[in-house]
């Protein structure tokens, strides 16, 4: 007994230790859970005030810069689209004409022109490559869209021989698919544009002229432009009406030499980018175009820059530091509108003994034009016949009969204003007495003769037929008719 009182408060103790060590322990658990439960709220409510943050700081700014990478990607899915679609026009045609040429590979849009689609292709049993060009036939085509034109055409294109126009080799008006396909020999190293920018011609146009070209030293300024001019003139003696299309990307170069390209365009119906530019001081004269533009491609020869608006002005003309470039300009850019021909651009001081070899060795052939021709040249020539007659009339009109080398068509701008105003004058003279006489209501018939016989009366009577007469006069002379009583009343 006495061992048993001796321990139980001992172990009363303990048991009494091991409940309150047990609450404190269940405390300290309860305890954590709630605060580890605080932190992660704490927690997710930071994470979601920096997301807020986050998001109204930079998400625009993300957006902004992926709407032009979406816009590139649409743009570069339509263009694949669109390309996938001529690539397919292309091995039908090349199916189609089994036995002509074969199909090498398709290349980029070298051109400015975005609806056309360039393909190499070869002759069969040939090695040399040839361009290949498909695109859509224009609404505009002053030519008959058949087979007809299609063989005049090329007729025409195969007896051009000269040695600074590029040749056409093959041409076809594709009616079932409203499509033109042209062939042409393959340059590797590009157009004059692509010398001027110094970019390799299998690019695509909107990745090579970019920056800012390189301005062509003087003597090749000379020897270039000279050799343009002299195609645009040969092709003006052979009764072609204008080219239309002068730019430095319509310009070959092969081993300093320029081959003039791009006149086809005229025969199809496609205008220059230039033309929007130019046309209100070339739309009486289609002519006066390729003076212009022969001028814009001077100053982007020149300057390796182009031109933004139709006439230089003054801090544009300094960037042409060659001698006598800005002379020439402002010879082409008359500032009182009287602009000159090819052929008296050609003879410009600029270009005085400037000697063309290859012009000297070979001379051109002439082209016998069948009626056929003379017709397709009728075509072009009454499609790009202006609608109406603006305010440019003066010296420009006067130049429309003219050609290339015709130099009677620089009339002084004062003489052919002060012809203008007198006809003018006149027409308004004889329009004014045509509304004067239409106007004015008919004279009323002559009154019956009366019944009695007495010559006392009948002499009083005025005669109908000089009355008459009298009337007209009277209005013709644009004189205001008065009421006259009459005096047998």
């Amino acid at each position: 007994m006495l061992h048993w009182f001796r321990f139980k408060p001992v172990r009363a103790l303990l048991l009494g230790h091991r409940m309150m060590d047990r609450t404190l322990m269940i405390g300290l658990m309860v305890g954590g859970a709630l605060l580890i439960v605080a932190v992660v709220i704490i927690l997710i409510f930071c994470c979601k005030r920096l997301r807020r943050r986050r998001r109204y700081d930079y998400t625009p700014l993300l957006e902004a810069q992926a709407l032009p990478v979406k816009l590139r990607r649409e743009r570069e899915s339509e263009r694949n689209s669109v390309r996938e679609e001529a690539l397919i026009n292309c091995q039908f045609y090349l199916r189609s004409h089994s036995g002509k040429y074969s199909y090498v590979g398709s290349l980029p849009n070298m051109g400015t022109r975005l609806e056309k689609h360039w393909f190499l292709v070869r002759k069969l049993r040939e090695s040399e490559d040839l361009i290949m060009n498909i695109w859509k036939g224009s609404p505009s085509c002053p030519v008959p869209f058949d087979g007809n034109s299609q063989l005049t055409i090329k007729e025409l294109f195969r007896a051009i021989s000269h040695p600074y126009i590029w040749t056409v080799v093959d041409l076809d008006l594709w009616e079932e698919q409203t499509l033109v396909i042209s062939v042409q020999p393959y340059a590797k190293r590009g157009s004059l544009k692509d010398h001027i920018y110094g970019v390799s011609p299998e690019k695509y146009v909107e990745d090579k002229y970019g920056g800012v070209g390189r301005p062509l030293p003087t003597k090749e300024l000379k020897l270039y432009g000279l050799q343009i001019l002299q195609a645009l003139i040969y092709l003006d003696e052979q009764g072609f009406p204008f080219h239309g299309n002068i730019h430095s990307g319509n310009v070959i170069l092969q081993n300093r030499t320029c081959r003039l390209a791009g006149y086809e365009n005229a025969f199809l119906g496609y205008n220059s980018h230039l033309h929007p530019v130019l046309d209100k001081y070339s739309k009486e004269n289609m002519q006066l175009l390729d003076s212009l533009s022969f001028g814009h491609l001077m100053y982007e020869m020149s300057a390796g820059v182009v031109l933004t608006q139709a006439v230089p002005d003054r801090i544009q003309l300094k960037k042409c530091t060659a001698p006598g470039v800005k002379e020439l300009l402002e010879y082409i850019f008359d500032v009182n509108g009287d602009y000159p021909t090819i052929r008296d651009i050609s003879e410009h001081d600029f270009f005085v003994g400037v000697r063309l070899k290859k012009l000297e060795k070979t001379h051109p052939k002439q082209i016998q034009q069948t009626p056929a021709m003379k017709t397709i040249f009728k075509h072009v020539r009454r499609g790009r016949k202006p609608k109406s007659k603006g305010r440019h009339s003066s010296t420009r009109s006067k130049k429309t009969s003219s050609s290339y080398g015709s130099v009677e068509g620089r009339i002084p701008k004062s003489q052919s204003s002060s012809a203008q105003d007198a006809t003018r004058r006149h027409s308004h003279v004889q329009e004014a007495e045509t509304r004067m006489v239409t106007s004015i209501p008919p004279p009323p018939p002559p009154p019956p003769q009366p019944s009695t016989t007495d010559g006392k009366t009948e002499a009083n009577i005025p005669q109908a037929d000089s009355n008459r007469s009298a009337l007209l006069s009277q209005i013709k002379k644009g004189k205001t008719l008065r009421k006259v009583e009459d005096p047998r009343v």
